[in-house]
């Protein structure tokens, strides 16, 4: 996968760096507690990554996750203290999630909407793929039926600010391969 629009600011090389040596281990063991398999993390969290990219390039812009991207989104802001790190190592500051848009009138669902289709022409045409597509929950239903049905969370027996569990996520082919654009 490489960048279509070659991006080659030294800020989005930096910002690519940072956003490869953050650690998604304890995100991927708190979606794997609420019965995510492997692959289904793996690829949620490449795509969140692409998701954040995409919020360094377009600061201003009024980016709409998909729902498998906005749960990991969810998942990373519970554990705040991390995800205030990451934010400020990524961005400098903390993003916000607003959890309400498209709810307040129809207007708003309107520009939801039109918000959720410019995410989707800015995922294919930087990444060169579709910003959602059907990745199978456990046998075939969808993450959200499976998480409606009553999945539960786990716990640490001895929490502490710096013991979080995890697990390993490879993420070098969304990374990797857009460093690689900038490699000449």
């Amino acid at each position: 996968m490489l960048l279509r629009e070659q991006v080659t600011s030294v800020d989005t090389v930096t910002f690519l760096h940072k956003l490869k040596q953050l650690d998604f281990g304890p995100l991927a063991h708190i979606l794997m507690c609420y019965g995510w398999s492997y692959v289904q993390i793996s690829h949620a969290i490449a795509r969140y990554t692409l998701f954040l990219l995409l919020m360094h390039l377009y600061p201003n812009a009024n980016l709409v996750p998909t729902w498998e991207i906005d749960q990991v989104w969810h998942h990373h802001i519970l554990d705040t203290s991390k995800y205030m790190a990451d934010c400020h190592t990524l961005f400098g500051r903390y993003m916000h999630h607003f959890p309400h848009a498209g709810e307040r009138d129809e207007r708003d669902h309107q520009q939801l909407l039109l918000s959720f289709d410019q995410t989707q022409h800015l995922f294919e045409h930087h990444f060169g793929m579709a910003l959602a597509d059907n990745v199978p929950f456990n046998g075939g239903e969808s993450v959200e039926i499976a998480l409606s049905q009553g999945a539960t969370g786990c716990h640490l027996k001895q929490p502490g600010p710096t013991r979080r569990p995890r697990i390993n996520v490879d993420l070098q082919w969304p990374i990797d391969s857009l460093m690689s654009s900038f490699s000449g």
